[in-house]
């Protein structure tokens, strides 16, 4: 292996090389290099014959825009006459002054469109488009509509094509529940479906290859994969037959008596005693009918059975452990429960569904020629297999560079072999990547099929020097990683080998001083007993603190760090949540510096709405919706009050841009979609008036999405944003990257592979893994080592990395190691422990060398607020014209960002709460209730199925029986004294959750969600769920506390806003709102108790009617709401 350098004129840069590209030593930069290199040194090669594939969209971006601007400065440079070169462009010598060089690259920059650089799916579509006969695809090709095709098809099927001879309704009920509703199992099918179309002849790989979060394939019968319901319904019948011939079915047994055997056995919440009662009930009738009905079948797979589940040997009470069921309910659950559990196996279901569904989809797929990702790699590995094909491309492409070549797979290296590296005739074909990165199995990249690369490929070289890191990171990171200190710690485990370390050269000549005694590499350290959950708790605060005490110090002694100077490497986005929480409390901001959904903002359905009254300019209730939205910012009471002769103007508008949708290209209509004007100012204009730089970012890249979609216009645009709405929350297609904030930047280390910062706290890296069934686990654990590097790697001064110790040293599982456990395991050679003291000792050896610093922070406490505040100095600007009269703002504000600039100083209490505090806790308590509403089920199992969704991943997950004890009492206390109803004793017709709402307020509107409004016996009440924590005992949500917590929290102004909303609403219905408003409860569920009818009988219920005389004074005291 030699050195690659790119701008040494002496380096050869034709024929078929590999280059490895650490992280930092310019991998791009030599890239765009070899661009300007190859057009220049082979007279006849053009920008349209180079070939560049990358991996990611943001990847192809980057290196178009690098290419390009390389180009640039090349022509700059060949034109000047005199200066010196610079040492990055020392290549270009030879051919300073000479016009035929300057043409070429000029040329090239001219028509740069025409480049062909593409990620490798996007290269694969340009090919079989472009040679559809001779790749045998004989119509076009669409890669961004795959997804609509294939979730479309999925719905379609789950309507209309179920096998009814394969599946009950029940069964597919059962799925629904499982996932919450239909359009999370269409989601979950679809997130498995992929993985599934392109093996049918292989079921054992198709049941590897299912989400691991929607199943648990462990408990997965296989003999159950095939059975039909009519199998096993002919089953169930047949053992009736028998059950009765058997000597259980003459022996006596009273329902009755199952009260008295239910005692032996633990109480599962999610059922109750008079469900068991029902089931045995109508099983003992069903076998003593004299046929048994599919609709008795049905019934049993509806409940499962769960009896059985009650009485099962393993839920016996430890006092129980001897008791033996009476024989009868032992045979009837013997003969019967393994039925219907087979019946209703969610993951033989879901496989069986999701195996069907393929098939249909790969029909469909095969039939349409319509592929997906997968589909698209295998088309084109086909292909090239076909010689008309192949030649074709390879007379095509005379260079090709291949980046990120770590994160390929066995299909993607064998097209690049094919058309490449077995073709003489190439001038140029190089495959760069860093095996040490190969970060992404769940991608399918393969890094063997790298390593298999290597074999074949006839020159290997790598670039020997890091770009991005001072000398003293470099050498401490050589040092740290060096084969003599870390003894194969990148591990090949299928090959039973290890990646070689090689050491790199610093290019920055930078130093800097940090003013303290650490070392460009610090271990903080923090030590306990290891728990299920590791690192525990409490130590994930102490390194919360020791990392805010030590940006905090950073930025007071060292001038050019700011808070974007730092990066935090996290678990996931649950720590990423509790680590900018604990931030915020230090005045430090931060940012999760990831990709956006357009989901998310309001924009998409403003736009949507806006393009729809464009369309439907004749719909009045159409285009009043879009005047209000906030590109117009029609004000409501204006827009009531217009007449017909202006009003006309604005259809004017509608109308016309409805014949520039018509005659001319979406790019025109986009143009004058910003420059219309409805009132005195431009939607351009009235977008800055919100001095919203999301919402503008937003529109922005929404309007760039609609401009990227082919065969678009007025006749489909609003089926486009249907097909947005399948999309998930998290695809690519829907993200809009957004870094302006001076923020600490919060990311895993996946989201920071490419990235750099000043600063960096791979925090995530002492967090441990739960090991997987499913995956081979020592390469799992081996990945977890590049995992380690890519973090490392991120840094330009210095890199903290954190230290979890087990004082009990307890043997740590293949597969359960965190990363930094693993390393470590091969610095002190130790198979699965890490013992201080040895650890310690080894540290020493570098520690003294000053490679690295180490500190104990279980004594670590917070800065004072002294340390953490800074002092700000405001001073008036020379001039600055007053914008403020011409450009009057509107906004849409929310009650919280009203109440937040309230002077309102509230004491922390200092009780110890049973429950977490904090906006979380409340946050899950209103989606659990927003749920029981919308699944309109008062049933406790089903209650608790959506207790336990939604606490699982919060900070409530300790808590199950506390939750659902408070839900299930909020549920069943009365309401009011007089008249003693509750939540249960209303029609589920007759509530309202989540009820959105708009109010106008002067010039500016307030939206939000009212929590719940119903209607019982002819009233309309409103409730409002708070989970503010005022005391551990039930007396302390009594009256005078509530009010007092009300008044603190300006909740009585909420409350009026809310009332007004409704009384609006209701007059739209003709009520009289005075006659038929019930009033408004603010329940506090903490306080909620089950000792109804008792002296502390509505503690925790705060019922009144809201004065609306608050909002008349509000809007005398002043013209604005003054929250920004």
């Amino acid at each position: 292996m030699k050195v690659f350098n790119v701008i040494d004129q002496n380096t050869n840069i034709f024929g078929k090389k590999l280059i490895e590209a650490s992280a930092g030593t310019g991998k791009t930069f030599a890239i765009e290099h070899l661009f300007v290199r190859l057009l220049l040194e082979k007279e006849d090669l053009n920008i349209e014959e180079i070939l560049v594939v990358t991996f990611t969209n943001a990847a192809t971006k980057e290196l178009k825009f690098r290419i390009r601007k390389n180009l640039s400065e090349a022509i700059n440079i060949l034109k000047a006459s005199s200066h010196d070169l610079e040492k990055t462009f020392s290549y270009l010598t030879d051919y300073r002054g000479q016009k035929d060089k300057i043409a070429t690259l000029e040329d090239a920059l001219d028509l740069f469109e025409t480049a062909n650089i593409f990620t490798i799916h996007s290269f694969c579509f340009k090919a079989l488009s472009e040679f559809a006969f001779e790749a045998d695809v004989l119509i076009d090709i669409d890669e961004k509509n795959d997804v609509f095709f294939i979730k479309d098809k999925i719905i379609d099927y789950l309507k209309f094509f179920i096998d009814s001879e394969k599946y009950l309704p029940e069964q597919i009920d059962i799925l629904v529940r499982e996932q919450k509703d239909i359009d999370n199992l269409v989601l979950k099918i679809f997130q498995n479906l992929d993985k599934n179309l392109n093996s049918q002849d292989q079921a054992s790989k198709k049941q590897d290859s299912l989400d691991q979060d929607s199943l648990d394939l462990d408990s997965l019968d296989l003999d159950s994969q095939n059975q039909s319901w009519p199998l096993l319904f002919d089953d169930f019948k047949k053992s009736i037959e028998n059950f009765k011939k058997s000597k259980a079915y003459d022996e006596a047994f009273e329902i009755g008596d199952f009260e008295k055997i239910s005692k032996n056995f633990k109480k599962i919440t999610k059922y109750r005693n008079e469900d068991f009662h029902s089931q045995l009930k109508s099983l003992i009738n069903t076998i003593n009918k004299e046929e048994c009905l599919i609709d008795d079948f049905k019934v049993f797979i509806k409940n499962r059975l769960s009896v059985f589940e009650f009485l099962d040997e393993k839920n016996k009470k430890v006092k129980a452990l001897d008791y033996e069921l009476p024989k009868v309910l032992e045979d009837l659950k013997k003969t019967f429960y393994p039925i219907i559990k087979k019946a209703t196996d969610a993951n033989a279901l879901f496989y069986n569904l999701t195996s069907d569904i393929a098939s249909f989809v790969d029909d469909f797929l095969e039939t349409n020629e319509i592929f997906t990702f997968d589909k698209i790699l295998q088309k084109m590995q086909k292909a090239c297999k076909n010689e008309n094909f192949s030649k074709k491309l390879k007379n095509r492409y005379k260079a090709a560079i291949i980046d990120e070549f770590q994160d390929t797979d066995p299909i993607q290296f064998d097209i690049f072999k094919t058309l490449f590296l077995k073709n003489d005739k190439i001038l140029a074909f190089y495959l760069i990547g860093d095996p040490k990165q190969s970060i992404y199995s769940f991608r399918k990249a393969d890094l063997y099929t790298y390593l298999e690369a290597t074999k074949k490929i006839d020159e290997i070289n790598y670039l020997d020097t890091n770009y991005r890191s001072t000398k003293p990171l470099i050498d401490s990171l050589n040092a740290l990683l060096s084969k003599e200190y870390s003894k194969n710690w990148l591990k090949l485990p299928n090959i039973e080998s290890s990646l070689e370390y090689i050491p790199i050269k610093a290019g920055l000549d930078e130093e800097f001083d940090f003013q303290d005694d650490k070392a460009p590499i610090h271990f903080f350290m923090s030590e306990g007993n290891k728990v299920k959950k590791w690192s525990t708790d409490e130590m994930e605060i102490k390194n919360f603190t020791f990392i805010a005490n030590e940006i905090l110090r950073l930025k007071k002694n060292c001038q050019k760090f700011s808070n974007k100077s730092f990066a935090v490497l996290i678990k996931d986005r649950f720590q990423a949540q509790r680590l900018k929480s604990y931030l915020q409390k230090f005045s430090i901001n931060s940012q999760t510096p990831r990709a956006e959904s357009l989901k998310n903002s309001i924009c998409l359905n403003a736009m949507k709405e806006f393009i729809d009254a464009c369309i439907h300019p004749n719909n009045l209730n159409k285009v009043k919706i879009a005047l209000l939205g906030p590109f117009v910012q029609l004000n409501l009471q204006d827009l009531k009050n217009i007449d017909l002769q202006n009003f006309s103007k604005y259809l004017e508008k509608f109308h016309f841009l409805k014949s520039i949708l018509n005659k001319k290209n979406l790019g025109e209509f986009f143009h004058h979609f910003f420059e219309i004007s409805f009132e005195n100012f431009s939607i351009l204009e009235n977008i800055a008036k919100k001095k919203d730089i999301n919402f503008y970012l937003d529109t922005t890249s929404l309007i760039e999405l609609i401009l990227a979609e082919k065969n678009l216009g007025s006749h489909n645009l609003l089926s486009f944003f249907k097909k947005l709405d399948l999309l998930d929350q998290d695809d690519e297609k829907l993200k809009n990257v957004k870094n302006f904030e001076d923020g600490v930047h919060i990311l895993t280390t996946f989201m920071s592979k490419g990235l750099e910062y000043d600063i960096v706290f791979a925090l995530g890296l002492a967090s441990k893994s739960k090991a997987s069934q499913y995956l081979d686990l020592k390469e799992m654990d081996a990945e977890k080592m590049r995992q380690f590097y890519v973090a490392i790697t991120r840094a330009k001064y210095r890199v903290y990395l954190p230290l979890a110790i087990d004082l009990k040293e307890k043997p740590i599982l293949d597969g359960e190691y965190s990363a930094m456990e693993y390393f470590l395991s091969h610095i002190l050679e130790t198979k699965d422990t890490i013992p201080k003291k040895t650890l310690l000792e080894k540290f020493s050896i570098l520690k003294d060398k000053k490679n690295i610093s180490l500190s104990f922070i279980d004594s670590a406490a917070p800065v004072s607020i002294q340390e953490k505040e800074e002092n700000i100095y405001l001073s008036k600007p020379e001039s600055l014209t007053d914008f403020s009269k011409k450009f009057e703002s509107r906004y849409i504000y929310s009650f919280s960002s009203l109440t937040s600039t309230l002077d309102i100083k509230i004491e922390e209490k200092k009780q110890k709460s049973v429950l977490p505090k904090g906006p979380e806790v409340g946050e899950v308590f209103h989606k659990i209730l927003e749920n029981v509403f919308y699944k309109k089920s008062f049933q406790k199992a089903d209650i608790l199925n959506i207790v336990q969704d939604f606490i699982k991943e919060s900070e409530l997950k300790n808590f199950e029986k506390e939750v659902f004890s408070i839900i299930d009492n909020t549920l069943c206390a009365p309401l009011l004294k007089e008249d003693s109803f509750c939540l249960k004793d209303v029609e589920f017709n007759n509530f309202q959750p989540e009820v959105e709402f708009l109010f106008s307020w002067k010039k500016d509107y307030m939206k939000g969600f009212i929590d719940l409004v119903f209607e019982h016996q002819s009233k309309y009440y409103i409730i409002d769920w708070k989970s503010n924590y005022l005391g551990d005992f039930s007396k302390d949500y009594d009256k005078k506390n509530i009010e007092e917590e009300m008044n603190l929290h300006n909740y009585y102004l909420q409350a009026a806003i809310y009332t007004k909303s409704l009384k609006r609403h209701l007059k739209v219905l003709n009520k009289d709102f005075e006659k038929v408003f019930g009033g408004v409860f603010y329940i506090f569920l903490r306080g909620i108790t089950n000792s109804y009818g008792s002296e502390i009988n509505n503690l925790g219920i705060y019922h009144f009617f809201p004065d609306l005389k608050i909002l008349d004074q509000m809007h005398n005291k002043k013209s604005r709401l003054n929250v920004r």
